[in-house]
């Protein structure tokens, strides 16, 4: 993604370093900041194959129907489970770069919170505009860590 696209996505979801995600880590993960600590503890990822990358461990995983927002490296993805089978989306709305992290999930369909596109997770295909996908990620469950695929499989 180029030009105002990525930098839209950059202001909006933020890089793992950037100020939102470590206000999201703040609110999901608990107070890992106190006044002799200038970053999260680290995480013990495992290594991953090349081409996959670790975003949690399988207990972190949203139940039925829940989102939650992991980062692949710098990527923002949503990891959703649907009919017992987890999916990964990009987690910024191509429509105008909504935080999909935050959005609603209907059956296969994850409705963006600012603009109420909606998406279905198992395509990435958009209910309002047919041209509009959403990237998918294949996911990999590996014992207690779960990876995806470090590129999408539609754009």
């Amino acid at each position: 993604m180029d030009g105002w696209q990525g930098l839209l996505r950059t202001i909006v979801v933020g890089r793992k370093d950037g100020i939102r995600a470590a206000i999201r880590r703040e609110l999901n993960v608990g107070t890992w900041l106190d006044e002799t600590e200038s970053e999260p503890p680290p995480v013990e990822e495992p290594e991953a194959e090349p081409g996959w990358q670790w975003v949690a461990k399988v207990d972190d995983l949203p139940a039925e129907g829940q989102v939650a927002e992991v980062f692949a490296g710098d990527l923002a993805i949503v990891l959703v489970r649907v009919d017992g089978q987890i999916h990964a989306v990009d987690s910024v709305c191509p429509h105008a770069g909504g935080p999909l992290g935050e959005g609603d999930l209907d059956g296969t369909q994850l409705t963006c919170p600012w603009h109420g596109w909606a998406f279905d997770v198992t395509t990435g295909v958009c209910g309002v505009d047919a041209a509009t996908r959403l990237d998918t990620f294949v996911v990999r469950v590996d014992g207690e860590d779960v990876f995806v695929a470090a590129s999408p499989t539609s754009t």
